[in-house]
């Protein structure tokens, strides 16, 4: 037959058209199975809702409460920039977190304190004349050399849970979720089954939702009805139950609906096991949520470190107000400026470790440094719409490749039945006749058979005549 050519493609791109009996099945396929303008699923749950603010070094979203949060940031130009620039930026300690100027604070104040009582104990001229004042800053020492170490420990704890909440927990969750939609959007393709993939939607972003609000107490449940993620029955069954057990009911809900979907569109039970494989990971994503939430570091261990950078600060203070009233006593300035940044430096970098170790124990909340839940549940957003949109504006070409392969298939395995009868008959003739040819060859052996009976017969009846003439 003739091709055509398909607009939008490379050149040498062609479909192979089709007889008119294929055309008229075609068309009723793609009648069946293609969305028509009103059977396109509602969009109104999937609308962006974020809106990224980008500047030279970092990119800020605003989260479900108004507070803004870093999305990402460019590693390069922070590098390039260096600490000391950057020290009072988007996302800094400094910024995020006051208790670190308060630890600084409090050590510069236990130097001056330090300083004071050295003047007024010794006086000046003590002051001047003190020999070894190393004696006095020893402790400071001693326990300066380990509190890295300790707190290096404790911070790479937190880290490593912070890291498994964001990878084993929601990710796993958000991948389960965009993995049962395009599952059904492949095997639940169509128009029939709008309503069930738009509860899908539905029950998937709740879930997400749900997880975060789980971990900051929050318990709202009706407002998702109005950004059409739950009706109002699913609403008022999600509204009965915990709020720590709702994100687990979202995705019972949505595994029923799949169940059924998949029972309804003649999905075989071994193509099924997919979904509830993947509606298990999604349960255990959540429960992962619950358990490093509810399973902090043991408070010993925590108060231990706390107690150590505590004692560490005071007699980082106590040795600085030493080394500063010496070396002032000497007319020193300098040694004395350097002492005074040992005390300011020092207590802050250990308060400041302290202080993401704080951000890191629940990122599900609303500082600056926790997870952006809004645009990840905007990607998952996109990922609907992308499937929804791209996906069924490709089906009717799909469609076309998909009938012409079946068509010939067909085409070929009538051929090959045909070829196949065709053996079988010239097989079944040539059988026949070596039957037929076996029985003549067998009637004639009778026959001889016959002759030579006779001949037998004849042969004895002389002999006994010669018998009888003797």
């Amino acid at each position: 037959g003739c091709h055509r050519e398909v607009p939008g493609r490379p050149d040498g791109f062609e479909v192979r058209s089709m007889s008119r009996g294929s055309a008229r099945r075609l068309a009723a396929y793609s009648e069946e199975h293609s969305p028509g303008p009103d059977d396109a699923p509602s969009f109104i749950m999937l609308e962006v809702v974020t809106h990224e603010r980008h500047s030279r070094m970092h990119t800020t979203v605003v989260g479900a409460t108004g507070k803004a949060k870093v999305l990402r940031y460019d590693v390069k130009e922070l590098v390039r920039r260096g600490g000391i620039l950057t020290l009072f930026s988007i996302g800094s300690v400094i910024r995020t977190c006051t208790d670190a100027g308060v630890a600084v604070l409090s050590c510069l104040i236990t130097a001056a304190l330090t300083v004071g009582f050295c003047v007024a104990v010794w006086g000046e001229d003590g002051v001047r004349d003190l020999q070894n004042p190393e004696v006095l800053t020893s402790l400071s020492s001693y326990l300066n050399s380990f509190c890295p170490f300790i707190l290096g420990l404790y911070l790479s704890a937190a880290l490593n849970r912070w890291w498994t909440l964001r990878v084993e927990a929601l990710g796993h969750h958000l991948d389960a979720i965009c993995n049962i939609y395009m599952l059904v959007s492949v095997h639940c393709a169509s128009p029939k089954f709008v309503w069930s993939r738009e509860r899908i939607q539905g029950l998937s972003l709740a879930s997400v939702v749900f997880a975060a609000r789980m971990t900051r107490g929050e318990d709202k449940v009706w407002d998702l009805v109005e950004q059409s993620m739950l009706t109002d029955v699913e609403a008022e069954a999600l509204a009965r139950v915990g709020i720590g057990e709702r994100p687990m009911v979202c995705f019972a809900l949505l595994y029923e609906v799949v169940w059924l979907l998949c029972v309804k569109a003649g999905l075989p039970a071994t193509n099924r096991a997919i979904f509830q494989k993947e509606a298990i990971r999604a349960r255990d994503a959540v429960q992962k949520i619950h358990t490093y939430l509810g399973t902090q570091l043991p408070c010993s261990y925590v108060h231990t470190i706390l107690v150590l950078v505590s004692w560490n600060n005071f007699f980082l203070g106590i040795s600085g107000g030493v080394r500063i009233a010496v070396a002032w006593a000497q007319n020193q300035q300098t040694t004395a400026i350097v002492a005074v940044v040992y005390v300011v430096v020092c207590p802050l970098i250990y308060s400041s470790l302290l202080c993401v170790s704080c951000f890191l124990e629940d990122p599900f909340g609303d500082e600056l440094l926790d997870f952006p839940i809004t645009t990840l549940v905007d990607g998952v957003k996109r990922f609907f719409r992308s499937v929804e949109t791209g996906a069924q504006a490709m089906r009717t070409e799909f469609l076309v490749m998909r009938m012409g392969y079946h068509f010939r298939l067909s085409r070929a395995r009538r051929k090959q039945k045909v070829e196949v009868e065709k053996v079988k008959k010239d097989t079944s003739g040539g059988i026949n006749a070596a039957i037929i040819a076996l029985s003549e060859a067998t009637q004639g052996l009778a026959t001889q058979m016959d002759v030579l009976d006779g001949v037998v017969s004849l042969l004895e009846r002389q002999e006994a005549g010669m018998q009888a003439e003797k």
